[in-house]
């Protein structure tokens, strides 16, 4: 199967609600419908949910439903009469190739065009976001064009109007609409509300400069990569309470406990028949042994995952655990610190993930960035928050280099931009980069922006990041670990589990801001730096963790978890977060200060 297409199923289908993860039947039948009928995984969706719901079937999917579905649906739409009066006046041979005129030409590539990137006029609502034309295509007399009309920007002028904006963002609809809420939002007035608001790194675990990366011996990476398993396995046995952890290697009738981190046996995605348990050097001379999960109920895992079994390894080749434990959360800030008092002073904060520009083919528009900064002009919140990519490698006339500014100009652009606005309203800054920032380090975790500022409006931070603000500890990533868990995770319950809040709480247990290993091909780890700035001091009262994946507001256990999702998506208006933080003398120390009297909107830009 496509893997790509699989996760993108998982993903669509699981914003609906509906799990598919680790169905491999499934899977496989809409990889196969979605070949077949040329189907994007946002469309098989949205036809899948328009046949479920007449069939009052939404949750029931099933390879039976699906060819239900397939027959009752996908070829009752299709008309191969449309798709011959579309294709055939353009079929030629070797005869008839040469006679063509110029005109001709141009007409096939309009066809070639609006097959790609218009929507079907008998199904307006089919397609949940744009597909652009497949990569390297490019008709002829748009070529031309390219080369002879340089894009509409110019990073020098600070004027608004500088780039032509783009129709789909301008047209959009729903402005403003509060599309998520947390806490009693109604009638909130976003003022900025903060007194004498101080933002400061948690001490040592924030990258503060540039370092170098790619020198790294094999031989410290598996010193780190077994220091992990360790220290996670310590604090496992303690809450456990066992006195130690068996060898994977032992053959018993008898119940052990075993600790190690989960691996697949070969190159590819896990599943529950590849899942193999690497142990640590101490524990189990680092040998790995596959997992028989016929007995474990409820499961999730993923790879580079630290856990705990408990089980029987009878027949000395593969363990059998009847319960798995996930790792386990570190105090919050105000526990571990027996905090008394806290700064009771509220503030409120804006999120907003890029990138900050639309996915134009022709034009390269800020105008997202514009109609944010208005927000923050009219409603000065305490702190602005802003993740990257601020130029992203994923805007096509970036990524074909079809630009006349460097990327260094770009995001000067929008620095000047952002400090312009802020000037002089009360608004602090900070700026986080990213993984898809075409002209930062390519390395995680990333240090900040190397730009001079005065300290005061505008602050650089790290990814990731571990802040203060006030007495309030906000863990950051603008990594998308959410996705890449999603694509790795295979899970299993007996009743239903909530997706999202699982994946996020993986990075809790886990005490790590990327714990996937290896990672995804998108992110190149250095695991010097890894060890020390990767990893959670404590449980953040506030994880800010923007994603792909659906936006999202959960209090999980006591931490505020939030994705506020991507302030752009595609050609059109995403979503910004705005939260009104309340900080009390905390009254559980399982529980974060900050939690129970807070506010947030997740707002269409």
């Amino acid at each position: 199967m496509d893997e790509n297409l699989e996760k993108e199923l998982e993903s669509e289908f699981g914003d609906f609600g509906i799990d598919i993860e680790g169905n491999l039947a499934v899977l496989e039948k809409l990889c196969e419908l979605c070949k077949t009928y040329k189907l994007e995984s946002a469309d098989i969706v949205a036809r899948w949910m328009s046949f479920a719901v007449n069939k009052n079937a939404g949750q029931d999917i099933s390879v039976t439903a699906l060819e239900e579905f397939e027959s009752k649906k996908l070829l009752i739409s299709k008309t191969p009469s449309a798709k011959k009066s579309l294709y055939q006046s353009n079929v030629y041979n070797i005869s008839t190739i040469n006679k063509l005129e110029p005109k001709q030409y141009d007409d096939d590539d309009d066809n070639v065009i609006e097959s790609y990137v218009t929507t079907p006029k008998s199904k307006p609502s089919s397609t949940k976001r744009l597909r652009n034309a497949p990569d390297g295509y490019l008709p002829n007399k748009k070529i031309a064009s390219f080369i002879s009309t340089p894009v509409n920007f110019s990073p020098s002028s600070l004027s608004p109007g500088i780039s032509t904006p783009s129709a789909k963002f301008e047209s959009r609809v729903g402005k403003a609409e509060v599309l998520c809420t947390y806490g009693a939002s109604e009638n909130m007035e976003w003022k900025g509300v903060g007194k004498d608001v101080t933002i400061n790194n948690y001490p040592e675990y924030n990258v503060c400069s540039n370092y170098k990366h790619m020198f790294q011996k094999i031989q410290i990476k598996a010193d780190i990569l077994n220091d992990i398993i360790i220290t996670l396995s310590n604090q496992m046995k303690q809450n456990l309470m066992i006195d130690d952890f068996d060898s994977l290697e032992i053959k018993t009738e008898d119940v052990l406990h075993v600790t190690g981190r989960v691996c697949c046996d070969s190159v590819g995605r896990l599943n529950s028949k590849s899942i193999v348990l690497e142990g640590s050097r101490e524990f189990s001379t680092g040998k790995r042994m596959p997992i028989d999960l016929s007995e474990a109920k409820n499961y999730s895992l993923f790879p580079g995952q630290i856990v705990a079994m408990r089980g029987k390894n009878i027949s000395g080749s593969k363990f059998l655990p009847s319960t798995i434990y996930t790792g386990c959360r570190l105090p919050f800030y105000s526990a571990i610190n027996k905090v008394d008092t806290i700064n009771e002073n509220s503030f409120t904060i804006y999120v907003a993930c890029g990138p900050f520009s639309t996915c134009d083919e022709t034009t390269l528009s800020y105008n997202p960035l514009e109609d944010l900064l208005s927000v923050v002009l009219k409603e000065a919140p305490d702190i602005l928050l802003m993740l990257g990519p601020f130029v992203d490698v994923k805007q096509p006339l970036i990524e074909r280099g079809d630009i006349d500014q460097t990327f260094e100009e770009l995001f000067q652009y929008c620095y000047h931009q952002v400090l312009a606005t802020v000037k002089n309203i009360r608004t602090k800054v900070l700026f986080v980069p990213s993984q898809r920032d075409a002209f930062h380090t390519f390395v995680y975790p990333q240090p900040p922006f190397e730009v001079v500022t005065d300290g005061e409006k505008i602050q650089m931070m790290s990814d990731p990041c571990t802040l203060m603000i006030n007495d309030v500890c906000f863990g950051i990533t603008s990594t998308d670990i959410l996705f890449h868990l999603g694509g790795e995770e295979v899970s299993s319950y007996a009743v239903r589990s909530d997706r999202l809040g699982r994946l996020v709480d993986h990075l809790l247990q886990q005490q790590c801001y990327y714990p996937l290993h290896p990672s995804s091909e998108d992110v190149n780890l250095d695991y010097e730096k890894f060890e020390s700035y990767a990893f959670m001091p404590v449980t953040p009262d506030i994880l800010v963790l923007p994603s792909d994946l659906r936006y999202f507001i959960k209090d999980l256990e006591g931490c505020l978890c939030i994705n506020p999702g991507r302030l752009v998506k595609g050609q059109t208006g995403g979503t910004f977060l705005k939260l009104l933080v309340k900080p009390r003398k905390p009254q559980n120390l399982n529980k974060s200060s900050a939690v129970t009297d807070s506010v947030a909107q997740i707002v269409r830009i």
